[in-house]
């Protein structure tokens, strides 16, 4: 099964809400978009038209069983963006007011409008964080690079248009796919594909 998170529904994967109870397993696949619908608002009234923020994704809970599921030998694909360029979503003071998370990170921008700000990986095991920023950096210098090449736990696959690095972590792994978002199935379907053979493409120590 693929599930996904930050990404809009579409059929032949199921979102991960943060109210459902699904509950991947080794074997499946989670999706998750780094700068995708990382907040759920949820209307209160429709005249006026007023939302509130209910979640941001992934939740405290989501991203501990992320932690648990990769290093038990879960999958997971996200897309390598700059881990240090925050998303900016805007929202009126008011939208806020019910959210419980102390730790949401927000910019004030005076009278009504505030900025919240979040980090592209917030959800990445802490184990991995280094991985990551070496694995952009590495990717920035070998571009152009058509095989598979590793160094230490990661490894680098140019696989047709869609170029992917991938970091062992415990029993699973994590793959960033050079991708911004998954912009069609047919995406989704070549991300699956190369999950599904990924054995063949990496290297992996």
């Amino acid at each position: 099964m693929l599930y996904t998170i930050g990404i809009p529904d579409h059929p032949g994967f199921v979102t991960w809400r943060e109210s459902s109870q699904v509950q991947p397993v080794k074997g499946d696949v989670i999706v998750i978009d780094p700068i995708g619908i990382r907040c759920v608002w949820i209307p209160i009234s429709f005249q006026p038209y007023c939302e509130r923020l209910r979640a941001v994704l992934p939740t405290a809970a989501q991203k501990v069983f992320l932690d648990d599921f990769i290093s038990n030998g879960g999958h997971v694909v996200s897309f390598l963006v700059d881990p240090k360029q925050k998303l900016s979503i805007w929202a009126d003071k008011a939208e806020l007011e019910d959210y419980f998370d102390n730790d949401l990170n927000l910019r004030d921008h005076g009278s009504d409008l505030v900025e919240i700000l979040i980090d592209p990986y917030d959800w990445l095991p802490t184990r991995a964080d280094e991985a990551l920023l070496s694995a952009n950096e590495t990717f920035s210098s070998n571009l152009a690079t058509p095989n598979v090449h590793s160094f230490g736990r990661t490894s680098v696959v140019n696989f047709r248009s869609l170029a992917v690095i991938t970091q062992a972590i415990g029993d699973g792994s994590i793959s960033f796919v050079t991708r911004p978002k998954l912009v069609n199935f047919a995406s989704v379907t070549r991300i699956w594909e190369l999950v599904s053979s990924r054995v063949a493409y990496e290297v992996v120590t």
